[in-house]
């Protein structure tokens, strides 16, 4: 049995900022993305290599929150305390 622990990569950044591209060259280093990665579209035809269902926890809170990607306002002061934001989170544990 192996006892070793998952390592869990977080890639973290703005849009058209080169996550993707960097996800994708760990993926051809062996990463694990997983079988629910974000499909291919007019807009970037080799993929995403983003994980839908993290993406689309993360769409919800911002709708939640009446945001969107490209907002310009800011959080509400109190987002991380918000019922909205505990389902989002609990949402991405699972």
């Amino acid at each position: 049995m192996n006892s070793a622990k998952p390592t869990i990569i977080f890639i973290l950044g703005m849009h058209r900022s080169g996550t993707s591209a960097l996800s994708g060259a760990l993926n051809l280093l062996g990463a694990n993305h997983g079988s629910s990665l974000m499909s291919a579209s007019e807009d970037n035809e080799k993929g995403y290599w983003e994980h839908s269902d993290i993406v689309a926890a993360h769409d919800q809170l911002l709708e939640d929150l009446s945001l969107s990607w490209d907002s310009t306002r800011s959080l509400p002061e109190n987002w991380l305390d918000l019922p909205v934001t505990g389902r989002a989170r609990q949402r991405l544990i699972d």
